[in-house]
């Protein structure tokens, strides 16, 4: 750990570290805590340019997902399909336009035969 000094191996897993003896965290492939930055679930390394997620944070992160969730679902779901009903209106639009399937000429004002 580069704050305390004690020995530290990582056997897999993100390079994000965490000292269990001082709590201190730091990019195990810098091997420093100087370059990280960021507060709570995400931290980056500067140096790597590297994010990480914070593992002491993964607790809180997960409840405010959970308590959070019947908020942001119905809206994401209301929004994809608003989404894919536009695209597909706008498909639909310029096919019908620009293929000339709407356009047909005709030899005088409507009604005329």
């Amino acid at each position: 750990c580069p704050r305390c000094e004690v020995p530290i191996g990582l056997e897999g897993g993100c390079d994000h570290v965490v000292c269990p003896n001082c709590n201190g965290d730091f990019c195990y492939k810098c091997g420093t805590h100087l370059h990280l930055s960021g507060k709570g679930s995400f931290r980056k390394c500067k140096h790597c340019k590297v994010r990480y997620v914070d593992h002491r944070y993964e607790g809180i992160t997960r409840v405010f997902f959970a308590v959070t969730s019947p908020l942001w679902v119905p809206i994401a779901i209301v929004w994809s399909v608003w989404t894919a009903a536009l695209s597909i209106a706008t498909c639909c639009c310029c096919c019908f336009y620009c293929c000339g399937v709407g356009l047909q000429e005709s030899s005088g004002p409507p009604g005329d035969s």
